[in-house]
């Protein structure tokens, strides 16, 4: 295995995995072992695109029930949509009357 997966320690995780490197480093210098260094490196791509691959699942996942949760808020008056250029920012509808407004006067906020 490239690196351990189950390690509280991330740290002994990398440790090991120089050391696996280290080692095979070494039997290609004295052992010619090429076969062995080439299959820990093809082992070492596969172990950091499935990684990367489910990063990169886990976020696309993260947007799409952001956006749901963000709908639901602008849905029931929680936030208001507003475009600014090409962009779309979600604000409290009090913040976005007080960044509308002319005036540089200062008030506390008061439920109503």
């Amino acid at each position: 295995m490239f690196m351990k997966r189950d390690s509280f320690d991330t740290s002994l995780g990398y440790v090991d995995a120089i050391d696996m490197l280290l080692r095979q480093l070494l039997a290609v210098t004295r052992e010619v072992q090429w076969q062995a260094w080439l299959l820990y490196m093809l082992r070492a791509v596969e172990y950091t695109a499935r990684w990367t691959t489910a990063k990169i699942a886990a976020i696309r996942v993260l947007i799409e029930e952001t956006t749901g949760y963000i709908q639901q808020l602008c849905e029931i008056g929680v936030l208001k949509e507003v475009r600014v250029g090409r962009e779309k920012l979600f604000v409290h509808p009090k913040l976005a009357r007080l960044m509308t407004e002319d005036s540089n006067a200062i008030s506390p906020y008061r439920a109503a």
